[in-house]
């Protein structure tokens, strides 16, 4: 055993895990850094260690602290405000949807107040039988869970959160995203179709960011064919959702005017904008949230046989990422090809 009073200074040795290894490999070898935080100082610093030989021929041990406390503060003070433009861009994306979203609730709202109407005057006239009342009443319910669930959609969608990550069904991500920019795309008499043909796996991201680059993408194509083609015969964006390895990628194809390769680029810089009132902000914070689930995004565009453009897709590729819980089944039943409604 070892005894504490018979310690010498050699006992550093029981604590050194680079003990007995060569000098020169010690000397030769990069500083490790670690950042340790003084609370009774409140400051932070970056402490590296290095070996020296000391000019006696002993080797010695070098601690160099530097005081990182500025550059934390920065670090956390950036953090924040990219949240704020998170949010910020959300609310943008709100303001833009705001009128079609009354369109949009209108619908529902019409339907419950016409089948009311219509459960009012059978009870009028006296034909209220169970026969008669229940389909009218079911339809109204259905009307009514439409409207909470586009309210529902909405408020997730503008509440302010924390990234939280968790096991997510793809096609849920893509349904809701799709679901809200359906909105801005039937005004403008465009079809968004979604194909996702292979089975998908379960992911671990924060839905409502992920969902929040979706809609971004997809009102950004619905808005660059309506200016490019205003009177195509029935414009579609379809939404391609496929697995390619350890990562799921989908993918935003518009008929719109394509990128050109100056812009390709700039488009995903803080700013830059290619609409004469936008804020240059989404495309920015859309590919910051993909790589912040350590994914990417980047846009290509559609060459047809002939070499000309037929618009241009947008990739977004999300890693499969491990779950908690080994054990759970983390494949998703395969959806059918959907198409949504002009």
């Amino acid at each position: 055993g070892f005894d504490s009073a018979s310690a010498s200074s050699d006992s550093i040795d029981m604590v050194d895990a680079f003990a007995g290894l060569p000098a020169t490999a010690l000397t030769e070898s990069t500083a490790d850094a670690q950042e340790v935080y003084v609370e009774s100082i409140q400051k932070w610093f970056e402490v590296r260690r290095q070996y020296i030989q000391w000019v006696d021929g002993h080797l010695a041990q070098m601690q160099i602290a530097t005081d990182i406390t500025t550059r934390k503060q920065a670090q956390e003070l950036a953090r924040q405000q990219d949240e704020k433009l998170q949010f910020t861009s959300r609310l943008m994306t709100m303001g833009e949807m705001a009128s079609s979203l009354a369109h949009e609730l209108n619908q529902p709202l019409a339907a419950i107040n016409n089948y009311a109407s219509g459960t009012v005057a059978l009870v009028k006239s006296g034909r209220a039988a169970p026969e008669n009342l229940l389909p009218v009443l079911e339809k109204t319910a259905q009307q009514a869970v439409r409207a909470g669930m586009i309210i529902k959609r909405i408020r997730e969608f503008v509440k302010r959160s924390e990234p939280k990550r968790q096991a997510t069904r793809v096609a849920d991500i893509v349904a809701d995203a799709v679901g809200l920019a359906e909105i801005e795309a039937r005004k403008r008499r465009i079809r968004i179709v979604t194909d996702m043909r292979s089975r998908m796996p379960v992911i671990y991201v924060d839905p409502v960011l992920i969902e929040q680059v979706l809609v971004n993408l997809l009102k950004n194509a619905a808005e660059a064919m309506a200016d490019a083609r205003p009177n195509a015969i029935d414009p579609v964006i379809r939404v391609i959702v496929k697995r390619e390895g350890g990562n799921v990628c989908i993918s935003v194809v518009d008929q719109g005017p394509g990128v050109d390769e100056a812009t390709a680029e700039r488009l995903f810089e803080p700013f830059y904008s290619t609409k004469s009132d936008g804020m240059g902000m989404g495309l920015n914070i859309c590919r910051s949230i993909i790589e912040s689930h350590r994914g990417r995004l980047w846009v290509v565009n559609n060459v047809e046989t002939d070499g000309h453009i037929s618009g241009a897709t947008f990739h977004c590729s999300l890693p499969i990422g491990e779950s908690d819980n080994p054990s759970r089944n983390t494949e998703e039943p395969t959806p059918q090809t959907v198409t949504g409604e002009p």
